[in-house]
């Protein structure tokens, strides 16, 4: 991609399954998460300015094999070269891992431990308790549904029947 305020080299790629305008949409779409990412980062300071990087094609190669070696020889290049990447990795690890890191067990556990007993946002899979559960369908309970909500669940219940019965008939047909 390039940086249409210095017309320089900001980030080098490969795609297998987009064309290039459906790569450049996914980049600047995973630069709306409030990840850290520098390649993030830099899209969305060129979008504060109402600008968007420029994508633009090399090479097409069917061989993974070159196609990771051309990646990494020319982010090589690029960099020899004073250009400024935003690439995470030296290239040739398509799908690069887009952590940044790797976190240790050690401190995968800290993070948890420090986690523990707060109040998420995000609350799948964490106990509530009966008085919780009580207080919240009592706050619930009685309140008008939106059509669209109403069809969604009745979707859902219908989704689940069929679930179950393709379940039973399965272990039916294992016994």
């Amino acid at each position: 991609m390039i940086d249409p305020l210095t017309n320089k080299v900001r980030y080098v790629g490969q795609t297998r399954k987009f064309d290039l305008s459906k790569r450049l949409c996914e980049h600047i779409s995973r630069s709306k998460e409030r990840n850290n990412l520098h390649i993030s980062n830099w899209i969305r300071q060129l979008k504060k300015l109402n600008l968007k990087p420029l994508i633009w094609k090399v090479i097409d190669l069917e061989n993974q094999e070159e196609a990771d070696y051309t990646e990494r020889f020319l982010i090589d290049w690029f960099k020899e070269h004073g250009y400024s990447l935003v690439n995470l990795t030296e290239g040739g690890d398509y799908p690069p891992d887009t952590t940044g890191r790797r976190l240790s067990l050690e401190h995968r556990a800290k993070i948890s431990k420090a986690m523990k007993g707060k109040n998420h946002f995000r609350r799948k899979g964490i106990p509530v308790s009966e008085e919780a559960r009580k207080k919240i369908g009592d706050a619930l309970r009685g309140k008008p549904k939106s059509i669209e909500a109403r069809m969604n669940m009745s979707r859902g219940a219908r989704e689940r029947a069929i679930e179950g019965w393709k379940s039973r008939r399965t272990r039916e047909c294992l016994l």
